[in-house]
């Protein structure tokens, strides 16, 4: 077998390795409890290890309206689900400086009146939760992905979840007819035609999300082994100072035969 040593000139060709957080996607419908899903994954890992998760969500990267779209939201026909209505770039940004190991400043969104109320800064963590409707339609956030979930829960069962909340629009609380038309009109036919197919892209299919335990149980002790192996790579990454520069100059070494 021959290696190509052009490969190596990538910086994202070993952008998976125990240096790296471990991002991954969960996506889903809409009230399908992807955000409760992350929280219960979170519960798990902190009671083993004093874990940094980071949690992103896609609704924090909307974008800000313009005049005219500022009207059809709050008219209720905007489509808040539609791929265009999100800053993809900035979610791409943002993650690419978490997994470099940067603190990174990522927006705060007011989902009650559509608008953005500020930043957070998160420091650097070992895991990185992304959860949204649409983390697996955008090819490039999906290449940042160590693994991709998605979580597959009946579509009565979201709707009657969307039923029972409260359900804010511009400081207007819809009632259940809004609601419903809302449902009908917007967020069925965007989960039918942006949402749902990427679930092909997922590694592992999810069915009732939090209520399945199995499933969280395996994904758990997957991101435990990988912490426990982070942890022991950072030991062995103390070294003795200039013992690279040694190794590298020994006779025998291929160590600076490593493709540039």
């Amino acid at each position: 077998m021959s290696i190509d040593p052009s490969l190596y000139a990538d910086p994202n060709y070993f952008k998976v390795s125990l240096k790296t957080p471990m991002a991954i996607a969960i996506a889903g419908g809409a009230d399908s409890r992807k955000k409760a899903f992350c929280d219960a994954l979170t519960a798990r890992l902190n009671k083993k290890h004093a874990t940094k998760v980071a949690l992103l969500s896609l609704t924090q990267f909307y974008r800000e309206l313009s005049p005219k779209e500022r009207i059809a939201y709050e008219a209720g026909d905007f489509y808040s689900d539609h791929p265009s209505a999100f800053d993809f770039k900035a979610l791409e940004t943002a993650l690419c400086s978490l997994l470099a190991g940067k603190a990174t400043t990522v927006p705060e969104w007011d989902a009650s009146n559509h608008t953005r109320k500020g930043t957070r800064v998160i420091e650097p963590v070992d895991v990185i939760l992304v959860e949204g409707t649409l983390v697996l339609y955008q090819q490039e956030v999906c290449d940042l992905m160590y693994m991709k979930v998605f979580i597959d829960e009946d579509s009565d069962e979201r709707l009657a979840r969307r039923v029972r909340k409260t359900k804010v629009r511009n400081g207007h609380v819809l009632d259940i007819k809004e609601v419903l038309k809302e449902y009908v009109e917007k967020v069925k036919p965007m989960f039918e035609e942006y949402i749902l197919p990427s679930k092909k892209l997922a590694d592992i299919v999810i069915p009732r999300g939090t209520e399945n335990t199995i499933a969280l149980a395996v994904l758990t002790n997957r991101l435990e082994q990988y912490i426990e192996s982070r942890t022991e790579q950072k030991k062995k990454d103390v070294i003795i100072p200039g013992a690279t520069e040694l190794f590298a100059t020994s006779v025998n070494s291929s160590y600076k035969n490593i493709p540039k």
